[in-house]
């Protein structure tokens, strides 16, 4: 007791981490109530390791009444103590101020919103998403909704080809998992072909000008009951799900945390060019980070956000959301 005493007392230590092994003359519940008593009587951290022998759970009962937590092996409570610094460093940190995004359309997002909310729509068709995406500055390519061969056909024609049809269902969420996607469709016969053999019946479909090729990535976000909103990044396509190699931030973000985010992920590290392959827009995808951080902030009654893939290209040559989902507040996941 008295030597945990001093260490609390002294200015240079910042926390104390007991570590009894259990012999025959000392029994643990002592060490505990030992441990309890001047812990109870400093703000310093104190956690204590009790292993091996009889009577711990009687002794960890004892240092939780006291409010220390115990942990069964020194490893473990030398974790603990660093999860308290890092906590304790970030609460200390001072987070960037976001900065403000230039070339957004509150008004016809919110116009956008509204009209689905009337239709009682809890997740955006894909052009309403590219809408969306396009109001807050987001690139995507031309693109419209389809009912019939001849609408598609004419449809195409006029975003450009080469083309993509996707099969819009209330059901389908993974349209490639259910061979709902047709991609590099050259003309108009391939397009009418495409619609027939993928677009069921009373359903829409959404065609699209194909984009270039480049790096897949995600960029996404979701409205937290706790944290509130959070804008994720990482690796897209069908990698997303396999990898789970993605990083958060709480919205709205400044560049700062945007480069800061991406460094954590494999996707970043690729936008930097490996292995001979010329690097990628990383201006670009920090853009669209911003973006979606700050559509987050201001537009609350979206709950959700996709964009997966966003296709980068090289530098300089931008980056495409290609597919856009966007849930609103109530919407079943």
């Amino acid at each position: 007791t008295q030597a945990l005493e001093i260490l609390l007392e002294a200015v240079e230590v910042d926390g104390v981490m007991v570590v009894y092994v259990p012999q025959a003359i000392t029994p643990p519940h002592d060490v505990a109530a030992a441990v309890g008593r001047p812990a109870e009587g400093t703000d310093k951290p104190v956690i204590c390791c009790i292993s091996g022998g009889g009577g711990i759970r009687s002794a960890a009962r004892g240092l939780h009444a006291h409010s220390i937590p115990h942990y069964l092996t020194p490893a473990r409570a030398a974790h603990g103590l660093g999860v308290l610094w890092r906590y304790r460093h970030i609460q200390a940190r001072t987070l960037p101020k976001p900065e403000p995004v230039a070339g957004v359309d509150q008004k016809r997002a919110r116009a956008l919103i509204a009209a689905a909310l009337s239709a009682g729509q809890r997740v955006l068709d894909p052009q309403a998403g590219a809408e969306l995406a396009a109001a807050y500055g987001l690139s995507t390519p031309p693109s419209g909704l389809a009912a019939t061969l001849d609408e598609a056909a004419a449809l195409a024609e006029r975003v450009g080809y080469p083309a993509a049809l996707k099969r819009v269902a209330p059901s389908v969420v993974h349209k490639a998992d259910r061979g709902g996607v047709a991609l590099s469709l050259k003309d108009a016969d391939a397009v009418q072909e495409a619609f027939a053999r993928i677009i069921g019946w009373g359903e829409r479909g959404f065609v699209q000008q194909m984009a270039a090729p480049g790096l897949e990535v995600i960029v996404g976000a979701q409205r937290d009951d706790q944290f509130g909103p959070l804008v994720m990044f990482g690796l897209g396509g069908t990698f997303v799900e396999v990898l789970r190699d993605v990083a958060f931030r709480l919205a709205p973000l400044s560049a700062a945390q945007a480069r800061a985010m991406a460094a954590e992920t494999a996707a970043g590290k690729l936008l930097k060019g490996v292995r001979g392959q010329p690097p990628g827009d990383v201006a670009a995808v920090m853009d669209a980070l911003l973006r979606i951080g700050q559509l987050m902030a201001d537009l609350p009654q979206v709950a959700e956000v996709d964009l997966n893939p966003l296709i980068v290209g090289q530098a300089g040559q931008g980056a495409w959301a290609v597919d856009v989902r966007i849930m609103l507040k109530g919407a079943e996941s």
